[in-house]
């Protein structure tokens, strides 16, 4: 029995691999389109195979094998679970607004610990192209197979300009209704400042506007709803836990998390991304006023995968061109053994760094150039750290060094 649910487990691979190197070498084409979801469908198909494998591992050692033990069971809880992620996914795509989440777990079902090791192969809670105006809090997610709670809006980008008024997007024209103002941007992420209302979305995908589109729009730039917007939300008094992959995706507007507990997750603690993944997903519009404070951060991004909190854009693989967030602040946190960065941003003008406190008390192995310190990169402006405060140790020596990517600078 043992054997059978290490193959189900080894049958699920992690997207983060190979989305990592299509980024790193920008690649598009068509092998590209056609591996971002089967990557998404193994995980599925993973999850399947786990749950029938489990049910039969169990009769094994019961020594009593029936149908309902090895499939009925099995297929009732993922018949179940998908029901319930449909029914979430659709209260949270009708554009509502003035919500609450409050108390509630999403985790291993109590009595299974010793058993099952992963609690939901997607999102605790995905929140998009709403009216916003939300709370979480008091909550306890743990053991995802991917993200705790991603709150944003959705983009389109362009394939192709058929027409002065008409256009094709390369996915998500289903999220549109005629009459929605559209805002578009170019490649770069700059604004063109131009709106437009939807008059038409054909059977084969055409979008027709009200007014002749610029010319600059065209293909690979970008549009969004004017009329959505996720933000102006609260995430308090939480406990996000032992993730395979982020905690939390904050992607919109006016957004205050704190008094939150982040512990053992392997990718992001918090990640502010405007996001656009050809064949797979096209998210964020940009964040401006954001605070994140009096918040514990341990043992972030174990696996190394990136920093604790991670603030970028990625167009296709590439980076804006501009600032794509303002005014984030990131005040009185707690970062414990930080296994990378604690901060790394791109992107952002209007960035406080300010009153967080940095432990290390790991022993890791060998001298660690990036772990508990801050790195800036590329269009960043307006940036302010102070009052900063950093436990060093022999192997993290380098704490209060700010990291450019053009070379380093002592802030303190």
């Amino acid at each position: 029995s043992t054997c059978l649910i290490l193959g189900a487990i080894a049958t699920a691979t992690a997207p983060a691999a190979t989305i990592m190197v299509i980024n790193q070498y920008k690649a598009k084409g068509p092998l590209t389109s056609i591996l971002l979801p089967i990557v998404a469908l193994d995980d599925a198909v993973g999850l399947i195979v786990f749950a029938v494998s489990t049910g039969i591992a169990k009769a094994l050692n019961s020594g009593s094998i029936s149908i309902l033990s090895v499939i009925v069971n099995p297929l009732v809880e993922i018949i179940c679970s998908l029901a319930l992620g449909a029914g979430m996914g659709w209260l949270f795509t009708q554009r509502v607004s003035r919500y609450q989440i409050l108390n509630s777990s999403i985790g291993i079902r109590p009595g299974y610990e010793k058993t099952r090791h992963i609690s939901a192969t997607a999102d605790g809670v995905h929140i998009a192209d709403t009216n916003g105006h939300f709370r979480v809090s008091g909550c306890d997610f743990s053991y995802m197979g991917d993200d705790s709670l991603n709150v944003h809006d959705n983009l389109l980008y362009i394939k192709q300009r058929v027409s002065d008024n008409a256009l094709t997007v390369y996915a998500n024209q289903y999220l549109l209704t005629i009459g929605d103002t559209m805002k578009f941007k170019l490649g770069t992420y700059a604004d063109i400042d131009f709106e437009a209302k939807i008059t038409d979305i054909s059977a084969d995908g055409v979008i027709s506007f009200d007014r002749t589109l610029p010319e600059e729009i065209a293909a690979d730039t970008i549009m969004y709803i004017a009329d959505c917007d996720s933000g102006n939300y609260v995430i308090s008094n939480n406990y996000f836990h032992e993730h395979r992959a982020r905690g939390l995706l904050l992607q919109s507007d006016n957004g205050l998390c704190e008094n939150n507990r982040f512990y053992k997750i392997m990718g992001q603690q918090i990640k502010i991304v405007m996001d656009i993944m050809p064949g797979l997903w096209y998210e964020g519009t940009g964040v401006n006023n954001l605070v994140i404070r009096n918040n514990e951060f341990k043992l972030g991004c174990y696996s190394g995968w990136d920093s604790a909190i991670r603030i970028e854009t990625n167009i296709a693989g590439s980076g804006a061109q501009v600032a794509a967030f303002s005014n984030i602040t990131v005040d009185s946190n707690r970062f414990i053994n930080c296994e990378n960065y604690i901060l790394r941003a791109d992107n952002v003008s209007g960035l406080n760094i300010t009153n967080n406190k940095i432990i290390n008390t790991r022993s890791i192995d060998g001298i660690d150039l990036r772990c508990g310190r801050i790195r800036l990169g590329d269009c960043c402006s307006a940036v302010k750290i102070s009052g900063n405060r950093w436990n060093k140790t022999p192997l993290a020596p380098f704490g209060d060094i700010i990291a450019l990517d053009h070379g380093l600078k002592a802030f303190l």
